[in-house]
């Protein structure tokens, strides 16, 4: 297995931009040819086209045997995105799934939600002050589409209430776009429930106070199946991400879950050209700082900031604590000149198609 060189940057959003050794592509997606010529300036060169990104959620039962069943379904059909409700933990958090190159985002002690991201080009910040053991939630952004995920899990034996209260806390806390995928443990005709009940009737207040969409398609086989079926696994999004999700499907029998696997894609959105070849990587010199007058300039500008700083909305609160920090920056350090990665000279369309065909790209 070849590898190339990682390296770690910050975008203006505030997130770690962290570039991957390439390996041998377990997650590679084929996408067409596009000739790149070695006399093109990199900034000119067209983005790629971006791969759908390709998502599961499931109920593991909290199976042992169906983490290894699920963790051989995400490598074989490649899978960037797993959402778990249930999933088996052991003395050390999720089990079997909690290891590189795995990342995963749950709750500490004995969760009942996890999320799981397999693909190394997404980015991720877990929201770990949101997270509780019945609701996961992070931050993810691959290319330019940047949006909040949540697995979350209704416990049979609460009232529904109490769980559709925190979801609902959750999402006005994180903002939109959100993609959610839970068992809510209730039966609505609004998620083709042929059966609904009153804890429906809670689960479809909680979508309209929140203006989500339902995914779950009709004529599909029910989401869960025992002595009995129901559509328990649902799957909503904001109008805006809704739009992005195709080919939604439920299929049993591929783990011994009594719960099917959900499966479904979200259109990707490619980088812009300057930000795919030229991301803006900015270094200080910090070893003449006065640090006194650092911490003083850096007291001052939170105070300025203090009603977006304490905005319980993720996203503002993280782009103007950057902000802060960049002002700081500039005020008392000075730049260091990073050198902009050129194109190799020697690389034409000829050779890429050749990797390629090595199967190796």
């Amino acid at each position: 297995m070849t590898k190339t060189g990682a390296e770690t940057t910050t975008n203006s959003d505030g997130f770690l931009i962290h570039t991957p050794a390439q390996t041998s592509p377990e997650f590679s997606r084929e996408t067409p040819d596009r000739e790149v010529r070695a006399d093109l300036p990199a900034k000119k060169r067209p983005a790629p086209a971006v791969a759908p990104i390709k998502v599961i959620q499931l109920n593991a039962a909290r199976s042992k045997l169906v983490a290894h069943q699920l963790l051989s379904l995400m490598e074989r059909e490649k899978i960037d995105l797993a959402l778990i409700q249930e999933p088996a933990t052991d003395g050390s958090g999720i089990y079997l799934l909690d290891r590189n190159p795995l990342r995963v985002v749950a709750a500490a002690g004995p969760a009942k939600s996890a999320i799981v991201v397999a693909n190394p080009a997404i980015c991720v910040l877990a929201l770990r002050h949101l997270c509780t053991p019945h609701i996961a939630v992070a931050k993810l952004k691959m290319g330019e589409l940047q949006w909040t995920v949540v697995s979350s899990y209704f416990q049979f034996a609460e009232p529904t209430i109490l769980h559709a209260d925190a979801l609902g806390s959750v999402l006005d806390a994180t903002g939109v776009p959100v993609l959610i995928c839970a068992d809510v443990n209730a039966r609505a005709a609004a998620c083709h429930d042929p059966s609904p009940d009153e804890r429906g009737d809670i689960v479809v207040e909680m979508n309209l106070k929140k203006n989500l969409r339902v995914l779950n398609e009709p004529g599909r086989a029910p989401t869960f199946r025992n002595s009995g079926s129901a559509n328990l696994d649902v799957t909503l999004a904001s109008p805006s991400m809704a739009r992005r999700v195709k080919k939604w499907t439920a299929t049993h029998d591929l783990t011994s879950s009594d719960h099917a696997v959900i499966a479904f894609e979200i259109e990707g959105q490619p980088a812009t050209p300057g930000m795919l070849n030229n991301p803006k990587r900015i270094r200080y010199n910090w070893r003449s700082t006065d640090w006194t007058k650092f911490g003083n300039t850096l007291k001052v500008l939170k105070g300025t900031r203090s009603t977006d700083l304490g905005c319980p909305n993720v996203e503002t609160c993280t782009r103007a604590l950057t902000q802060v920090l960049a002002t700081a920056c500039e005020t008392h350090m000075s730049r260091v000149k990073v050198a902009r990665p050129k194109p190799a000279p020697w690389w034409n369309s000829t050779l890429e198609k050749e990797v390629k065909i090595l199967g190796r790209w």
